[in-house]
């Protein structure tokens, strides 16, 4: 399990190399961001911004949300994914004891992280760069007319 904590962690030790702090044994990670790592994450503990989410429902990722209050619409997203259980959003005060109740399950049953990264996939849009391309075209200077017919 990874915990994204963004810039750095606020408690702890910080990594020597500016990567990724792991428990021995490795089963749980605190890192800045995470990129290459991503595809063989089994479960993510992560803000819930919209990119975050969006590459790890294209990736079919199990995941753990937590946002900072006034991000309502990363709370939305996060609800969102939790009532089709493809994510769960972590809400109100979180303990120790609440991480574990959370987490545990998902890095214990292979089953239960399994349908959770399905039902995960399931929201993403693994295709969502062409698409963009086919909005935006290629040349990223050009700019595109606004809905009302002006330029942006």
């Amino acid at each position: 399990m990874i915990h994204q904590c963004g810039y750095r962690p606020r408690r702890g030790p910080a990594p020597a190399d500016g990567g990724a702090f792991c428990t021995e044994g490795g089963r749980y990670c605190v890192s800045g961001f995470v990129g290459a790592e991503l595809p063989d994450i089994l479960v993510l503990l992560s803000r819930s911004g919209a990119g975050t989410l969006a590459e790890l429902t294209a990736l079919g990722r199990a995941a753990v949300s937590r946002w900072h209050l006034g991000m309502q619409r990363a709370g939305a997203h996060a609800r969102h994914l939790q009532e089709s259980g493809a994510a769960v959003a972590l809400e109100g005060e979180v303990s120790g004891d609440r991480m574990r109740d959370v987490l545990g399950p998902l890095l214990d049953d292979v089953r239960l992280r399994q349908a959770m990264a399905e039902r995960a996939r399931a929201h993403g849009r693994p295709d969502v760069a062409d698409r963009l391309v086919d909005v935006y075209g290629r040349d990223p200077c050009v700019r595109r007319p606004s809905r009302r017919g002006g330029r942006r």
